[in-house]
């Protein structure tokens, strides 16, 4: 006897997907018209894990009764379960969000050994009918238990795994790009006349404020120059404001990357250029009115900050990755 079902069955309009495909896609031409790129990454991977998600979620679910064995079946994935008996409890669930409810769960055994449960929460549409098949054809073992149970929704779990995934190889791949060992870092000069007055601007909350110095040049008209906290604080900033620099020559030392990416408008590594913002350049060396104000630090590193980036998001997406595949394993335990 064999019993299909969607993975999510759904009792909703079968245009829902037609529906969020085309919102899917007014969005992305709307982001488009605010600039960004159409091989966007996460604007791809968007329309790819909205279209994969109701792939997975439609896919056929069977349990397939033969001989004292469960088969279960899903996409590539296949399952076979030898069982003797089966026993029926009642119990209470606890959802992703701590919301109760109660249930039913069938659990089968082979000899004495439970080796599969079957719970109504992941199977509404095809639990009683899989219960009546068991209680025709199979001896009953009688249980005064009830159960709790925690579980992760399976449309949770598929969304969780979808993205994490697509962000797992964004990571691994903005890691590649940007690992070389003991790369030497280049720096290039840029110089110019001051088009406006240093302004001094925050960044950060109330508690956590840091000043730093924004500096625009003719040459340069579409460029921030930013001279972050630590090197505010050195040339003493709010002094430096208060004299009148307007129209005066002077030198910033940039990473040659910021130099190629923002200025000559180079063309960038795909992964990188998510987060390069072209219009902001951190300085590094500054020299003003034929004085070093602020010189290179050595051990700074324009792909630094890339690779700190990508070890946070590789191990967090893993372990989400992990904890997904574990509830799912659970379907069936």
């Amino acid at each position: 006897m064999k019993f299909n079902t969607q993975f999510i069955p759904s009792e909703e309009d079968s245009n829902t997907r037609k529906i969020a495909t085309l919102i899917s896609i007014v969005l992305y031409l709307f982001t488009l018209l605010l600039g960004y790129s159409p091989i966007n990454y996460f604007l791809i991977s968007g329309l790819v894990i909205i279209q994969l998600y109701f792939l997975i979620t439609r896919s056929q679910e069977s349990y397939e009764f033969r001989n004292n064995q469960l088969i279960y079946t899903f996409l590539f994935y296949k399952k076979t379960i030898d069982f003797t008996s089966f026993s029926l409890k009642n119990g209470e669930y606890k959802d992703s969000y701590k919301r109760k409810s109660n249930g039913q769960l069938i659990e089968l055994y082979n000899q004495d050994k439970i080796v599969c449960s079957i719970k109504d929460v992941h199977n509404k549409y095809v639990f009683d009918e899989i219960l009546s098949y068991l209680e025709t054809n199979y001896p009953e073992i009688k249980k005064n238990e009830d159960f709790k149970i925690s579980y992760l929704e399976k449309s949770v779990n598929v969304i969780m795994l979808l993205i994490s995934f697509f962000l797992l190889v964004f990571t691994i791949s903005l890691y590649i790009e940007n690992y070389h060992s003991n790369k030497i870092q280049n720096y290039d000069t840029i110089k110019g006349h001051l088009a406006y007055q240093p302004e001094i601007d925050f960044s950060g909350k109330k508690k956590n404020r840091k000043e730093y110095l924004i500096f625009k040049l003719k040459e340069y008209p579409q460029i921030k120059f930013n001279l972050q906290y630590e090197k505010f604080i050195k040339i003493n900033g709010y002094e430096f404001v208060k004299t009148n620099h307007q129209n005066n020559v002077i030198e910033f030392e940039i990473f040659k990357e910021d130099n190629d990416y923002s200025i000559k408008k180079l063309a960038q590594p795909y992964f990188s250029s998510h987060f390069n913002n072209k219009k902001i350049i951190s300085i590094r060396g500054l020299k003003y009115d034929n004085q070093n104000l602020i010189n290179i630090n050595p051990q700074e590193n324009n792909n630094e900050s890339y690779l700190n980036l990508s070890y946070f998001f590789i191990i967090a997406t893993a372990i989400i990755i992990i904890h997904s595949l574990y509830y799912l394993s659970k379907i069936l335990k």
